[in-house]
């Protein structure tokens, strides 16, 4: 009779475990037209710490504009559906499709982090690239117009932008590392002449000496690619990575869905972008941990507190290291967009954010003076001569403004029929 029993629930007990094991989360179907007013309230909510820009307009924009750099929650711009219940993080369930206006184009999630938003982002880079007191790479300050303007084809400008993010990386990873030397120097100060310590410093030292190589060895690389003269000045950033959200517009430019690489490169944009918010989210937390216990007592030799050093100094190289990859990211979607002939002015305006003229931007000889600054002081990231704020430093406008608030003279700086996309601003 157990048998028979057995037997008898045997099948009631297979089905239960299929049904079990083979459920599909539930959820709600993805919108087909890229999400309405619920699921953009949604993302709003989720994208609180990106400011909408002034002056601009609601409603769907021109189908002539470039792809931009600017918040992804900016008027008129379409918002992201809200993937199904149970959908992986990264996977894009709009479906553009030709026709589709620009309010009403599906785009690809956007993640964000909700510690950190993009300004802090800006002024972090900001920070990394501002160069120490006693830095020993020298050069002059170069501009993204100044870097394509004197090649011809659009390949060989992309591969001039290309080093030149490479260029603002090495030097941002020269100048962390002696902002690292420096704090462990000021660990050493504070009593701790330990064995652990010593060998840090010495390895350190051997650190600065390969980014100095590294980015020096980045200058001599883009100033060949400009065919600058070997007697000229080595070039130094002048312009800052993209830190904020990119609009790709990829429905209005690839209608047909006909490029790959391009529909790749719009879903991995917003992910990258929201990649780079987190890991500057991770260098705020390192930081603030690392502040919260520098004045305890060496009892363990330092091991704690050189533990969360070396922690925050990889947290800094990371976030560089991805903003250069975003940044090199949105320069290749820019040449499958636009594959012709663009103008260096126009292109660096698909690039980053402006401000002001060429000639305008080119009155430091000594420094950086990068564009895309923050008003506000930059966080507290590293321990001396974080202030990238002095006098000389031009204050920049940090919004980027709708097609609809373009200045008047932005007209002359465009070819016939074009339609720009950035508003630039000088803020003296």
């Amino acid at each position: 009779m157990r048998l028979l029993a057995a037997l008898l629930l045997l099948p009631a007990s297979v089905a239960w475990s299929q049904d079990r094991y083979s459920r599909q989360p539930v959820g709600p179907p993805p919108d087909p037209n890229g999400g309405g007013a619920t699921a953009a309230s949604d993302m709003r909510d989720l994208l609180g710490g990106f400011e909408s820009p002034p002056g601009g307009q609601g409603g769907s924009q021109p189908a002539s504009e470039l792809p931009a750099a600017q918040p992804l929650d900016s008027p008129g711009t379409a918002q992201p559906s809200q993937p199904p219940v149970g959908t992986p993080p990264n996977t894009y369930t709009g479906e553009p499709s030709y026709g589709t206006s620009a309010s009403a184009a599906a785009e690809p999630p956007a993640r964000t982090s909700a510690t950190v938003d993009t300004d802090y982002a800006k002024r972090l880079m900001d920070s990394a690239l501002t160069p120490p007191s006693n830095t020993q790479l020298s050069g002059t300050p170069v501009f993204l117009p100044e870097v394509v303007a004197p090649v011809g084809s659009r390949s060989e400008q992309s591969e001039c932008i290309g080093a030149y993010w490479d260029l603002c990386s090495a030097v941002s990873d020269y100048y962390l590392s002696l902002r690292e030397q420096n704090d462990l120097q000021n660990l050493v100060a504070r009593g701790g002449q330990t064995p652990l310590l010593q060998q840090a410093l010495s390895k350190l030292e051997k650190r600065r000496d390969t980014a100095l190589s590294a980015a020096r060895a980045s200058q001599r690389r883009l100033a060949s690619l400009m065919n600058r003269d070997q007697s000229a000045p080595l070039p130094l950033p002048g312009d800052m990575p993209l830190c904020a959200g990119y609009h790709t517009r990829y429905s209005q430019y690839f209608p047909t869905d006909n490029s790959p690489e391009a529909a790749e490169l719009n879903q991995l944009l917003p992910l990258r972008h929201a990649e780079l918010l987190e890991s500057a989210a991770a260098v705020s937390q390192a930081e603030k941990y690392f502040n919260s216990i520098a004045d305890r007592p060496m009892n363990d030799q330092g091991v704690e507190l050189l533990m969360q050093l070396e922690g925050l100094a990889l947290k800094r190289r990371a976030f560089v290291q991805i903003a250069r990859d975003y940044n090199k990211r949105v320069a290749r979607y820019t040449e499958l967009a636009r594959p012709g002939d663009v103008g260096a002015n126009r292109l660096v305006s698909m690039l980053i954010k402006t401000n002001g003229s060429v000639a305008s931007r080119t009155s430091s000889p000594t420094r950086p003076s990068l564009r895309d600054r923050s008003e506000s002081a930059p966080p507290h990231t590293f321990q001396q001569d974080a202030n990238p704020l002095n006098s000389t430093a031009p204050r920049l406008d940090e919004e980027v403004m709708t097609t609809s608030g373009e200045e008047p003279n932005m007209v002359e700086k465009i070819a016939p029929g074009e339609v720009s996309v950035l508003r630039r601003r000088n803020a003296e």
